[in-house]
């Protein structure tokens, strides 16, 4: 009989690249056209009987006794393999077709059909809701773990995301890095408060002032000395003087945080670009309505006063940039394109191949963000002075300030008049990495909008802007943002905004929060007293007054460092995990992407050698591709925590504005005195209790040496290096319970550098066992048994007393209550303590706690 040609169609599977991806589940393809369907296919047969593994790529040959016609559905079903529900990420499946190849506006009405279905899934799945009115819309699921596992984190992430910020927030010690310093050296001078408008956390504020607000009534004669001889009216006309207005916070209450009022303020700052090039401060007044009680500081004011008024900024520089510019203008708005992107645009199409990367892990990281943060009993509205009403309020005004301009960069730049304003690295960087991104995305839509009325006709594309419009921006024609697109250029600004916002300008007000916020005094969470009415009243005193107090402190840059610690899953701008483009031109696009972005990393890297203090966050090479950025930590990876005594806690990160001994009733520790079994070289279990305040959970606890500023372990010290045990074992025999008049062979063991000679062993009741007073010993392992004898009074080398303490020997261990614990080998570790050693080990002195805390 005559073989029938077969039309033969190659499969090729890839399974995602993430940890516990793959699958042994059987899973079988079909391949649909606009002629036929194929037989199912065994994906796991002969071959591949072992189902997925992370990372694999896979090639099939699908065989059909005639064409399909053009494919237009491609359908996977699984049968589970032992393991009921086994999950699989499948990356992508390609099929090479002798047929037309899939276009992204399917005509035919069954592949129609697909999109359709696909698209009304996602959209039941994946639905709007409000949190607070006049706020973006988010989306409806209240708890992270409960998103679909496509949007979930990997299993990377779920274990590093320990996110519950209120049990990580006992990281009470926190060392900075090399910036962190440099903040806590200089962040009382002028020309670093100046600075940081520019290129801190939020350089979004500053604006060139070309008039004063007449809410701010700054002459010439109280600002002529920091002028150099100048007047304001020519500086201003060479556009030297530069304005920040923190109007927005205007008529906000302070939160009550550990039952004191928080204070909140709307300061005006004005700033003065001198010929050194340097943004220096010239008048800061602390409130918007000017009056003889909201007096107008000066550098020539006493340095407390000038100091305090400086504290002021940055405690509203606090509040703005954490609510309005980070969590508003990235996160929120991450979130609403994510939304968008899922309910209106299949996976076909190239607008969700070129934005699906960008949107990687947003929900999980807003629900998290939501509840941990923001919510009832968040940490921001728990330990800020911003939290409570004041925050939903000020979250409502920042929404209907939102414009479409502020968010492009060239816009944005251009029109708070900064395009010349010298060292504006976020600007500089800025541009450039919009410039790179906005040449992608034009390359990407250009190749499949071939023109306007494409764009015009894409009713999915279309309905994306809509929901963007309609859900993120309430619908307000005066934020600039388009309802609709009528021409490629439309759609190339917006993505090329979209990109840049969830990206490069994340990482600008993200990235460097613990470098600038860890020192308090520069980046304040809230304010306990009211701002001065009057000037010359101020003292050092007033300042640590005002401060926020040690738990505030702590808490506040316990978030921050969360915040902005790189996480291991980190794919860097332009490094996608998943490829979903196969097409030459798209491909060819995102290699040139990735070389545009390598370059520009060494330009920035090479002129950052030249500064003192350089400026890194749009370093490509620093840049998440999506809002995921740096927000996750390990309870492992967590800070050293604080040096806690009996009764005091010391408090390096706070410096001079703190002493020793403040953390108050809700911190001690207690050691509990007991004798034990010891020998020269050992290492032995120890015990105590400590209480700290309820809202923190201690994950680490170790013993370390009274004296040190910075104690290591024991088992780190150099003193103790040669006292290391690697094996010690303590038993018995026989084992159970010891009657009167039995014996009982009692066994040390160890392995100890130096080598144990003698072990010791020693009355419960005696204060210092010695050699004299020894029940017994043995020699280099050689057991010795004790005989009991029933007078009950002495112990010598043949008896030992019938004490209830020895009578529920166990075998291993030499537990009788809470008196004899196991020996531990290599460290000293919270169990039960002993106190009094042996000669030539731990004595009393080392009861120090040093903790790590998550």
């Amino acid at each position: 009989m005559e073989r029938i040609a077969m039309v033969i169609y190659t499969v090729t599977v890839h399974t995602g690249t993430r940890n516990l991806v793959g699958t042994v589940s059987v899973f079988y393809i079909q391949l649909r056209g606009t002629v036929a369907e194929s037989a199912k296919k065994n994906l796991c047969q002969a071959r591949f009987p072992q189902g997925f593994t992370t990372g694999s790529v896979r090639k099939y040959k699908v065989e059909c006794e005639a064409s399909l016609g053009e494919l237009i559905h491609v359908k996977l079903s699984s049968k589970a393999f032992i393991v009921r529900g086994n999950k699989w990420f499948c990356d992508k499946v390609l099929v090479k077709t002798p047929e037309a190849s899939l276009v992204f506006q399917d005509t035919n009405p069954i592949a129609q059909r697909h999109r359709m279905r696909q698209l009304e899934d996602h959209q039941k799945t994946y639905r709007w809701d409000v949190y607070a009115a006049g706020m973006p819309h988010v989306i409806n699921y209240k708890s992270a773990y409960a998103l679909p596992a496509e949007v979930q984190f990997s299993f990377t992430k779920t274990f590093e995301f320990y996110f519950t910020a209120t049990k990580q927030l006992a990281a009470l010690k926190l060392k900075g890095s090399a910036d962190s310093n440099y903040v806590e050296a200089h962040w009382e001078e002028d020309e670093f408060f100046g600075y940081q408008f520019l290129n801190g956390l939020n350089p979004m504020m500053i604006q060139r002032c070309s008039e004063l607000p007449k809410n701010f009534p700054v002459t010439g004669e109280m600002v002529k000395d920091s002028l150099g001889g100048s007047s304001l009216e020519v500086e201003m006309e060479k556009g030297n003087i530069f304005l920040c207005d923190y109007k927005m916070l205007d008529g906000l209450v302070g939160n009550v945080v550990h039952g004191r009022k928080q204070y909140l303020t709307a300061p005006l700052v004005l700033l003065y670009c001198d010929p050194k090039d340097m943004m220096m401060p010239v008048a800061i007044q602390l409130g918007q309505k000017a009056g003889h009680d909201n007096p107008i500081f000066l550098p020539t004011d006493s340095k407390t006063d000038w100091q305090l008024a400086k504290i002021y900024v940055r405690a509203a520089e606090f509040s703005v940039h954490e609510l309005d510019f980070h969590l508003l203008r990235t996160h929120l708005l991450a979130e609403v394109f994510t939304m968008a992107t899922l309910r209106n645009l299949p996976f076909p199409h190239p607008l969700y191949k070129l934005l699906i990367p960008h949107t990687r892990y947003t929900l999980q990281v807003n629900i998290m963000a939501r509840n941990q943060l923001i919510s009832e009993n968040g940490s921001i509205t728990k330990y800020s002075g911003i939290g409570g009403p004041a925050l939903d309020e000020l979250l409502v005004r920042a929404t209907a300030s939102l414009t479409y301009s502020s968010l492009c960069l060239p816009d944005n730049i251009s029109e708070r008049g900064l395009g010349k304003v010298p060292n504006y690295y976020y600007r500089d960087d800025g541009m450039k990495l919009w410039n790179v991104i906005n040449k992608y995305v034009e390359g990407v839509l250009q190749h499949y909008y071939k023109s306007d009325d494409d764009v015009k006709k894409d009713t999915e594309l279309q309905n994306w802007i809509s929901e963007i419009f309609t859900n993120g921006f309430q619908g307000r024609k005066s934020s600039g943002i388009p309802e609709t697109f009528k021409a490629v250029k439309d759609i190339i600004k917006f993505v090329t905004m979209m990109i840049f916002t969830v990206t490069a300008q994340h990482a600008a007000l993200n990235n460097g929060q613990f470098e600038f916020g860890s020192w308090m005094p520069n980046f304040p969470s809230g304010l306990r007293q009211p701002p001065p009415k009057e000037k010359g009243q101020t003292t050092k005193d007033t300042i640590l007054e005002t401060l926020p107090d040690v738990g505030t402190t702590v808490n506040s840059i316990a978030v921050l460092k969360l915040l902005s610690k790189r996480s291991t899953d980190h794919y860097p701008l332009g490094d996608f995990p998943e490829v979903l483009n196969d097409e030459e031109v798209p491909c060819k696009l995102i290699e040139d992407f990735q070389k545009d972005l390598k370059k520009l990393s060494v330009d920035i890297e090479e002129r950052n050698k030249k500064l003192e203090l350089p400026y890194t966050y749009l370093d490509p090479r620093n840049v998440d591709n999506s809002v995921l950025g740096t927000i996750c930590r390990t309870s492992q990876e967590c800070p050293e925590g604080i040096v806690v005594t009996s009764g005091e806690c010391v408090l390096d990160v706070l410096g001079t504005f703190f002493k020793d001994g403040v953390c108050g009733e809700e911190w001690s520790v207690t050691y509990q005195s007991e004798n034990t079994c010891a020998y020269v070289g050992s290492s032995v279990t120890m015990s105590f209790s400590y209480t700290y305040p309820s809202d923190l959970i201690i994950t680490e606890v170790y013993w370390t040496k009274h004296n040190y500023t910075d104690p290591p372990r024991l088992r780190d010290d150099q003193e103790y290096s040669n006292r290391t045990t690697e094996n010690t074992t303590v038993f018995t025999r026989p084992s159970g319970v010891i009657t009167k008049g039995s014996s009982v062979t009692l066994t040390c063991s160890s392995d100890a550098n130096p080598p144990v000679e003698i072990y010791t062993w020693f009355n419960v009741n005696e204060s210092t066992p010695d050699a004299d007073d020894s029940v017994g010993n043995t020699r280099r392992e050689n057991p010795n048994t004790i005989q009991m004898s029933s007078d009950g009074q002495r112990l010598n080398a043949n008896t030992i007393q019938p004490d209830a303490v020895y009578q529920n020997l166990k075998p291993n261990t030499i537990q009788p209550d809470t008196v004899y614990q196991s020996l531990n080998p290599n460290t000293i570790e919270p169990a039960a303590i002993y106190q009094r050693l042996n000669a030539n080990t731990i004595e009393p002195v080392y009861q120090n706690l040093k903790k790590n805390t998550s």
